[in-house]
């Protein structure tokens, strides 16, 4: 049975366009071989192209299916309109509804096509792939099209068998050489000695990446509580600064509230610019104690760095000139950067680190790691990590004098800034004294609460540093909140003095030791994967040891023999078969193989076999043999042979589609046959295809057939089941 609906909309220019549906009598027709006979421009050609395109016939290859090349080219075209869009909803059914075929096309837009199969005995429909389909049907698809001629075209399907008989073949032979290979591999002392060698190999690697996942996670440990005192030490004194500084600003703001609006407009331009200037300085000040921090020895500088600190430059906008610590810590400084940029250790560190990154950089990006060092036997690879830490013993000391080079530039800016400003601050001071005579010595409120708001958001900014810092100490069974100043310097030093070996991470900025300590963490992540994986394969291996010390003797170690004799004679037919393949290419081609004669003979024999009987002008012959390569049919004890040529259309027509409906007894694919234009075949042409498909029906090996061809007027639907 065949159920059809289709919507086609067809764009006929800009503004036109018509739409289609099945006619009536198409929607639903009975029987599963069916002769449709309808007028031209009925809808025949779209519905048979729509059934092939449901079925994927646009992807079905030779062999897994059996189209016309004209009317392949015809879905493919269906497939590809951009002026047509369709959809359409096929289902096709066997002559006892117990198995459908459910093809769906929803989106007009989209290619997309859903094949569903219905199993009566089954509880819904299961959508199936091209794969699936293409195993288990097998779809026909022609035309009549000079059929005679297309005869020696069914040598491909022998070809087709002789290859899935060839790939039989050949899983025999690797059965055989699998059950050969386990005899060969049933107990074997040197293969035990060779697993247990590995496995003692797997451990020691093992005992190598735990030692030195416990020296990572040693030296993390270290770095992460020296990270954690250093930094929440002085964050926290920067924090107990700010907070003073906030009281103070507080104090200030409850005695200004009264003498708001007291400053005059050329006081305020003056006092707002200088304060501009005085925040740039602020923040070189600022930037020189956080690398005063890194560079300098915390134990012999703290003091001075901690004065450095809490210097407030701001104050000058009070007292109209600097703190006089100013002057004395810059010198003080300058000396100490002096020393660090004369020391030839770091200026000759400088250019080895340069040198080391550039080395590094070209070598892993050139493509050199596979290549072997002369001399020594070892590829680029393997010294990539000296080199690295070459450059990271340098890169240290190379960042230090840069950060001293940069503090240095530092100071001469400020130096230079003081006495400049000290002239703007005189010049302030007058401008002061005229306002404070002219307003009754009244007080910028507005920038009292603007210090204040900006010391509150400092503090909160440090609150939730120390915040993270508490936190990674708590993670350590740490409480930093209860430790007093001492103790942070304390246990500073006793870390420095016990890894003399991390030196080299003690120096680094707060960025950039939190950057190594992330860095070791992702190692030892590392490490853990590798032990984790040594631990699998150890036991992997194990397992094996195990399975092979209990193996016995193979139960077929008595046939191998036999076995391998019988694989010779599998090896020998593999080779015959791909030689029967060079011989149908050359009967193809209508040529004789030279030493194929005997092939020849059983090809025409076999072709033969797939016609019983076939109409012949007003006579059925029988055929003995089919020539393909001379182009004729040898009947009667070899005494008639007819030529291609010499049989009708017709005629053609029906040989050549019982030969496509006559299936290898082990191809179990159910048929699905469309047959176009059949009108230039008689009722005698027609009558053995017709018994051919009801045969296959009765066998349960036929789908759905039919056949169609051009009616006069009407529709007209016959069913030949």
């Amino acid at each position: 049975m065949l159920e059809v609906d289709y919507t086609v909309e067809r764009a006929e220019g800009a503004n036109s366009k018509q739409i289609f549906h099945p006619h009536p009598l198409l929607r639903k027709i009975d029987g599963n071989i069916i002769m449709l006979e309808a007028p031209n421009a009925s809808g025949k050609s779209f519905l048979l192209n729509a059934i092939a395109l449901g079925l994927f016939g646009d992807r079905l290859l030779e062999g897994e299916s059996h189209i016309s090349p004209s009317l392949r080219e015809k879905i493919k075209k269906l497939a590809a309109r951009d002026d047509e869009k369709f959809t359409f909803d096929i289902k096709i059914t066997n002559s006892e509804g117990t198995l459908s075929l459910r093809s769906k096309k929803e989106n007009p837009s989209s290619k997309d096509i859903r094949v569903e199969e219905i199993i009566a005995t089954e509880s819904g429909p299961t959508s199936i792939s091209y794969t699936t389909l293409k195993q288990n049907y097998y779809f026909i698809y022609d035309i009549p099209e000079s059929p005679i001629k297309r005869l020696p075209q069914l040598v491909e399907e022998i070809k087709l068998e002789q290859v899935r008989y060839r790939n039989r073949v050949s899983a025999l032979k690797e059965q055989l050489e699998h059950i050969m290979k386990q005899i060969r591999n049933s107990r074997d002392p040197v293969k035990i000695q060779e697993i247990e060698q590995q496995i003692s190999t797997f451990i020691t690697q093992k005992s190598d990446q735990v030692s030195k996942k416990d020296a990572s996670s040693n030296k993390l440990d270290v770095l992460e509580k020296y990270h954690i005192f250093k930094q929440y030490s002085y964050y926290y004194y920067l924090y107990d600064t700010k907070i003073q500084m906030l009281k103070k600003e507080q104090g200030k703001e409850k005695r200004t509230k009264t003498t708001q609006r007291r400053k005059s407009t050329i006081y305020k331009n003056e006092f707002s610019d200088m304060k501009s200037k005085i925040t740039d300085l602020d923040k070189d000040i600022q930037r020189l104690g956080k690398i005063f921090n890194n560079i300098l020895d915390g134990t012999t500088d703290g003091e001075q760095i901690k004065k450095w600190v809490s210097i407030d430059p701001f104050l000058a906008l009070e007292k109209f000139e600097f703190d006089c610590n100013l002057k004395k810590q810059l010198k003080y400084f300058k000396v100490e950067v002096d020393t660090i940029l004369n020391d030839q250790n770091l200026i000759e560190s400088g250019r080895m680190a340069t040198f080391f990154k550039e080395l590094l950089t070209f070598l892993n990006h050139s493509g050199f790691k596979e290549i072997v060092m002369p001399g020594t036997g070892k590829k680029i690879e393997s010294i990539l990590q000296s080199i690295q830490e070459e450059y990271d013993k340098n890169k240290e000391l190379e960042q230090i004098y840069s950060q001293a080079r940069e503090s240095k530039e530092l100071i001469r800016k400020i130096e230079e800034n003081i006495e400049k400003y000290s002239t703007d601050l005189s010049t302030l001071k007058l401008l002061y004294k005229r306002k404070e005579s002219a307003l009754a010595e009244k007080v910028d409120v507005e920038d009292v609460t603007s210090r204040v708001f900006e010391l509150e958001s400092s503090i909160g900014s440090l609150e939730k540093t120390l915040r993270k810092y508490e936190n990674m100490a708590y993670n350590k069974k740490i409480d930093v909140t209860k430790m007093e100043p001492g103790e942070f310097d304390r246990n500073l030093n006793e870390i420095r003095k016990n890894n003399h070996s991390l030196n080299k991470y003690f120096i680094l900025s707060e960025d950039e030791l939190e950057s190594n300590i992330q860095r070791i963490a992702n190692e030892i992540q590392d490490q853990n994967g590798k032990i984790a994986d040594l631990d699998k394969t150890i036991n992997d291996f194990n397992n094996r040891l195990e399975d092979l010390n209990s193996r016995k003797p193979h139960e077929y170690q008595q046939y191998y023999h036999k076995i391998d004799t019988l694989h010779e004679l599998i090896e020998m037919l593999e080779r015959k078969l791909i030689k029967y393949d060079k011989y149908i290419e050359l009967m193809k081609s209508h040529k004789r193989p030279e030493d194929g004669e005997e092939y020849c003979k059983l090809v025409s024999e076999y072709l033969a076999s797939k016609i019983p009987a076939c109409p012949y002008i007003n006579d059925l012959i029988y055929p003995e043999a089919v020539d393909i390569i001379n182009e004729k049919i040898i009947a009667n004890n070899g005494e008639r042979s007819i030529k291609f040529d010499d049989i009708s259309t017709g005629q053609g027509m029906s040989i050549y589609l019982r030969t496509l409906l006559k299936r290898p007894a082990d191809d179990s694919r159910k048929v699905i046959a469309i047959f176009d234009e059949v009108s230039t075949m008689d009722q005698t042409s027609l009558q053995p295809i017709i018994e051919t498909l009801r045969n296959l029906d009765s066998s349960g090996r036929l789908l759905f057939a039919i056949f169609v061809q051009k009616g006069e007027h009407t529709f007209k639907i016959s069913n030949l089941t």
